[in-house]
């Protein structure tokens, strides 16, 4: 690996050598930036990284030369490596911040990558087809995490979101499929797997896995021994009620929510146990609701917290068209 950690510090020279000015070069002198240290640091960190590519990514086929040489994900990482520490490190430098900019600039625009030069990414990061993601200013990721493509580490709003931590925290060795999407300033614990096109806005714990079947979101929490699963089998609606029949389960509370996973507070529901395995689950739309449309307009789901210990987020079929009834009847009322 001696000749690969050359070739890695070549490279980031080579980074430096672009974006850096005869000014910042002299700003480095006058200042007494041992700027070897910094390029020998840098590259130890990359070469982490590097090796780490190597031992997880199923495709590192070939020679550790030709990928060094032909991995956009990895150029990624070294473009972000330097503008985060000239984001935060290199403060002394009155250009610093400017620095980090046109370094994570040139990087996005070579990979498609975006990772803003203020996140804060641990060691032995992996991006796998890594295309297409995004990791916002203030996101937070630990040790030994693994990423596909299309992954969006961002904020919960779109315009105006205020400069505060609004990005997701993410623990050590927590994998995240392609097409993710993870908002907020949320904590994700470790060791957590999250499936591909997954929606995720709400704290997930320690050794879950998270996974989207058919618009079902399922969070599964680490088992016990010959544990018996929960199965919804089926759920119908009557008049103003959703009724679900289960097995294995003797607890149920229910939420609306919406499209993005988020409680919505127009409507109630008040859950009857009918009979072990049977709830029904009354809805009500609060008063102040009557006189708009949302429901009308947004995708509805129906999220299930089964037994205190995990969590089911469904859409029945006729769920929209049984709150827009609902709906409908209030307003004749």
């Amino acid at each position: 690996m001696e000749i690969i950690g050359l070739e890695i510090e070549t490279k980031v020279k080579n980074v430096l050598h672009k974006h850096l000015k005869f000014d910042d070069w002299a700003n480095f002198f006058f200042l007494q930036v041992d700027i070897h240290q910094f390029v020998k640091t840098i590259t130890q960190e990359l070469l982490a990284d590097f090796i780490a590519f190597l031992h997880r990514d199923p495709s590192a086929t070939g020679s550790a030369s030709t990928l060094l040489n032909s991995s956009d994900p990895f150029h990624a990482l070294i473009h972000y490596r330097l503008s985060n520490y000239f984001w935060y490190s290199a403060k002394e430098l009155s250009t610093s911040r400017d620095i980090a900019q046109y370094i994570y600039s040139t990087g996005n625009r070579f990979s498609n990558i975006d990772i803003h030069p203020g996140a804060i990414i641990g060691e032995r990061f992996v991006m796998d087809h890594a295309n297409g993601t995004v990791i916002g200013e203030t996101a937070i990721i630990g040790d030994d995490c693994y990423v596909l493509g299309n992954v969006i580490l961002g904020a919960r709003g779109i315009a105006d979101n205020k400069s505060t931590k609004r990005h997701p925290t993410i623990g050590n060795n927590v994998q995240i499929g392609s097409n993710s999407r993870i908002l907020g300033p949320v904590n994700i614990g470790d060791n957590v797997f999250i499936s591909p096109f997954s929606v995720v806005v709400k704290d997930i714990p320690n050794n879950c896995r998270v996974s989207i079947v058919n618009q079902l979101q399922l969070t599964r929490y680490p088992e016990a021994e010959n544990e018996i699963k929960p199965i919804i089998e089926l759920t119908f609606f009557i008049e103003s009620s959703i009724f679900v029949v289960t097995q294995y389960v003797q607890f149920i509370e229910a939420t609306i929510v919406d499209q993005d996973h988020l409680g919505c507070t127009d409507f109630h529901c008040t859950v009857v146990k009918l009979r072990p395995g049977v709830f029904e689950i009354e809805i009500s739309a609060s008063e102040q609701f009557i006189g708009h449309s949302r429901a009308e307009r947004e995708p509805a789901f129906l999220q299930l917290f089964i037994d205190e210990r995990s969590t089911i987020i469904i859409g029945p079929t006729g769920l929209r068209k049984f709150l827009e009834t609902l709906i409908r009847n209030y307003k004749e009322c």
